[in-house]
């Protein structure tokens, strides 16, 4: 279904400067050669009709409906851009402070178009401040613009790469949408930016990215509108621009980079295979996909952007086939991209070139950006949002005060593997009309968890168990936590989109400028993310505004622009509580500059308790997604979330042998949970749970759907208990050195024995609370809790990680006691030993987050390539 995303209205506004009884709008360019008919001779107002043919030789009228960007930086050579009408060849620009009233005449403008002009700015010519910018045509007609700018003592930002470089009109009468996805990269980016793809032709012409995800200070990610905006065929700059104001085109040196929409469609890229190999062979890569031309080549990117040319055999227009030589491929995660001989080319992320066919990890990496508080016995899982965003979620744990923590951070994760900034998870609070921090159980009730579980399925995230007390204390006797929680990722099912908008001139007091709007539902599960930004410019008055309703919806909240400047489309709270969908924008109300944004991609909902619960309390219990195979072409697969082991309080025994599992249903609810017909042979607490399902996935960016699609079975559908913690005695707590294997054997979830694997793990490192990856058929265990005393922080151990081979049940099937084998040490370890973290496999890497490093909690996050 295509979606509404912008639609822009440029409706002239008109201004009379001369008070002239006849019918021109403005100052002439050229003498009027006329023949006014009028024989009036009383002295009164003049009030005949006109009937003059005007010969002026000079556009008609003169004004300025913008300034873009809203800022500029005080430290760089810089320009920004002005648009309007009757702009001339020759036109002046003169800036004033507006608190000094400093005027700074900055010569004339580049007039690229009678509609918009360039105008540059020499280090040092102009003071930090705010500015009115003046436009003077030659035939000396002056206008203001109706909204300043603002001249920081900034780092100026800049735009370096934008790729692909092309974008497709598309075909209006075809089901699919044909906007691209183009990854932008550069220095100095903010959260979040304005994306804009401006007409070198006409500058006026400016269509804003629909969608911009944020990765990092270097790495955003934006959808051109090329279809759904109906961008005319052409070539176009592309402009980023800070939520301060500041901004910068994509340049290639001194000269503005080009990016085209073209009528013939860029080369699409469905998937590669394999998507992974050892970078020491040689191999074939099949790319399919759509609109290859005979001569288009395969080529691998560096992270310097360096194209690596693969020899490449044109197959059809849905498939390529590229020999790729080992001698010029290293280790490393390529974006993979398809050249086709008119230059147009599209980006597959991504190919990963690994040190060896059994699987290596290198050492962990420390990433500059940390969680924003120190935690540990937290839970954190990997998500996907609609729009192509990839986060880690991480929840709950305790704090360096011992507190049970309630909220959620999260991170950004790029599809090359570079992580964002932190951020606290928020939603709307419908009695105080404001955004709190959105905490598990809820803002009225909030309920921490540490030593708990979260898992996701689709769009849902579940906390499982845990507890709500510090259990780190000596014969605790209260009871774990039986409740689940879920929370929805927010995409674009839950949002509304902005259909129309207008001017009305004749009521309401918003200059004219360039307005930018957007809407969001409060709904009982929150606050939606906010519409695409809808962007009206050149009148003044009244904006009304409508939108699509949302189901369930109690109310509405819009956001716009602070200024006439359109302050970059950087949007804040102007009303809530608004119950229609529609709203009238007069004037009136102005939003505060530091006020309320919309909700950032990865947002979730408010958390919600289900009514399910767990058969038993558990905490440092381990729960897992898995897709079961019905064994039916006829009969749709189902999904269970399985929960296992942990244990009912913190006394130090009774811990659980027991698993249960329950469906995940289509609406995110649970089926009741049922027992799993066999136990573990080993009580297991603060340990790792395993399935081999999507062990061989390139865990980019996985099916959304639910139940998954339909599941082919190549083998048995395991789940594995590593390691962990059998009991507590209170002192010298060391852990477990062993592990065990179930298969789920029928449609409904249930398993068989549990068995104990012949090789178990190094010898003298027994350990609990660590963490564990299966991947590529290889089993690699990470080290933590070496010994424990209930009421402290644990001793961690540096020692080497264990590697073991998954034998994946092809013909003959290995015995159920060596489906792991051939134990080895691994080389990897962590910058900072750790206990209590969580491993999440996503994007090409493993990332180990939070946890303990025996002297108190930590915030760092580290990262190797899986």
């Amino acid at each position: 279904m295509k979606k509404l995303i912008f639609v822009l209205f440029v409706l002239t506004m008109f201004a009379c400067s001369n008070n002239s009884p006849k019918g021109d709008a403005g100052v002439d360019g050229s003498t009027d050669t006329d023949t006014d008919t009028d024989t009036d001779t009383d002295t009164d107002t003049d009030t005949d009709t006109d009937t003059d043919t005007d010969a002026d030789s000079g556009p008609d009228p003169f004004e300025c409906h913008a300034v873009n960007p809203a800022a500029i930086t005080t430290q760089a050579a810089t320009e920004f851009t002005v648009t309007g009408g009757g702009f001339m060849d020759g036109m002046t620009v003169e800036v004033t402070e507006t608190t000094t009233t400093t005027s700074t005449d900055l010569g004339a403008a580049t007039v690229v178009a009678s509609t918009g002009a360039f105008v540059d700015v020499a280090v040092g010519e102009v003071a930090v401040g705010t500015y009115e910018v003046s436009l003077t045509n030659p035939d000396d007609e002056t206008v203001v613009c109706p909204a300043t700018f603002d001249a920081l003592d900034l780092t100026p930002l800049t735009v370096t790469s934008v790729t692909p470089d092309s974008a497709w009109t598309g075909i209006t009468t075809d089901t699919a949408i044909s906007d691209k996805q183009v990854a932008i990269e550069g220095t100095g980016f903010e959260e979040v930016p304005m994306v804009t793809w401006v007409s070198i032709s006409d500058p006026s012409a400016r269509y804003p990215a629909s969608i911009v995800v944020f990765a990092s200070a270097l790495e955003l990610e934006g959808v051109c509108p090329s279809e759904t905006d109906s961008i005319p065929a052409g070539m176009y700059w592309v402009e980023v621009t800070n939520p301060s104001g500041i901004g910068a085109f994509w340049m290639d040196g001194t000269v503005k980079d080009e990016f085209e929409i073209n009528t013939v469609p860029p080369p699409n890229i469905i998937d590669i295979d394999p998507f992974r190999n050892p970078s020491a062979s040689d191999f074939n890569m099949t790319v399919t996909g759509e609109y290859f031309q005979s001569g288009a080549v395969v080529q691998f990117l560096e992270s310097d952007g360096t194209a690596l040319d693969m020899a490449t055999t044109f197959v059809t227009a849905g498939e390529l086939t590229a020999a790729i030589d080992h001698t010029v491929v290293s280790n490393g995660i390529y974006p993979v991209r398809v050249v086709n001989p008119d230059t147009q080319y599209d980006v597959f992320c991504s190919y990963e070139a690994t040190e060896s066919a059994i699987g290596h990890v290198g050492n962990y990496t420390e990433i500059p950006d940390a969680l924003i508080t120190a935690r540990w016995r937290q839970s954190s899982v990997a998500g996907f949002d609609s729009f192509g965003g990839t986060y880690i979620y991480t929840t709950g744990g305790l704090d360096d005060g011992d507190n049970v923590l309630r909220d959620v951070e999260v991170i950004s994760i790029s599809l090359t593997g570079e992580p964002g900034v932190p951020w606290v998870a928020q939603q709307w609070n419908e009695t105080t009309s404001s955004r709190e921090d959105n905490f598990m159980g809820s803002a009225s009730s909030p309920v921490g968890r540490q030593g708990h579980s979260l898992v996701r399925a689709n769009k849902w995230i579940y906390a499982v168990g845990g507890a709500d007390i510090n259990t780190n204390l000596a014969s605790l006797t209260t009871p774990a936590l039986d409740t689940i929680e879920r929370a929805q990722i927010l995409g674009l099912d839950t949002r509304p989109e902005i259909n129309a908008a207008s001017f009305n001139a004749s009521a309401g007091t918003l200059p004219a400028g360039t307005w930018y709007y957007q809407v969001s539902a409060v709904t009982p599960s929150g606050e939606t993310l906010a519409s695409s930004r809808e962007m009206i410019s050149g009148g003044s008055g009244t904006v009304s505004i409508q939108w699509t309703p949302i189901s369930g919806a109690t109310s509405y909240n819009i956001f716009r622009n602070v200024d006439a400047s359109g302050n970059s489309g950087d949007t804040r709270l102007l009303a809530h509580g608004v119950t229609a969908t529609t709203y009238d924008d007069d004037g009136s109300v102005t939003p505060d500059a530091a006020g309320i944004t919309p909700l950032p991609f990865g947002s979730i909902s408010k958390w919600v308790t289900l009514s399910t619960t767990l058969t038993v309390p558990r905490e440092g219990l381990e729960a897992l997604v898995v897709t079961v195979p019905s064994g039916s072409a006829t009969i749709d697969d189902a999904t269970y979330l399985y929960a296992v082991g942990g244990r009912p309080d913190a006394s130090g025994t009774g811990y659980h042998v027991s698993g249960e599992r329950a469906e995940v249903l289509a609406d995110g609810t649970l089926a009741a949970f049922s027992a799993l017909s066999y136990n573990l042979n080993t009580a297991r607490a603060f340990y790792v749970l395993l399935t081999n399902q999507g062990q061989d996935g390139s865990n980019f960016i996985p099916d959304p759907e639910i139940p998954l699609d339909k599941t082919v079975p190549t083998g048995p559908l395991y789940l594995m208990a590593i390691l962990g913690d059998d009991a507590h005695a209170g002192t010298n707590n060391d852990g477990l050195i062993d592990f065990e294997v179930t298969e789920i054997v029928s449609a409904d979830g249930d398993n068989s024995a549990w068995t104990v694997q012949g090789d178990t793990l190094q010898v003298g490192h027994p350990t609990h609370a660590h963490g564990a990856s299966l991947h590529f058929d290889v089993l690699f265990t990470f080290c933590a809790v070496s010994s424990e005393d209930i009421g402290g922080d644990p001793s961690v151990s540096s020692a080497a990680a264990s590697r073991l081979l998954f034998s994946p049940g092809s013909p003959p099937p290995p015995p159920p006691n060596d489906i792991f084998h051939s134990r080895t040490s691994n080389s990897s370890s962590f910058s900072i030993s750790r206990g209590y973290y969580e491993i999440v496999r996503v994007n090409g890497y493993l990332w180990a987050i939070a946890g303990n490093d025996g002297s108190g909690p930590l915030a760092s996050v580290e990262r190797t390539m899986q």
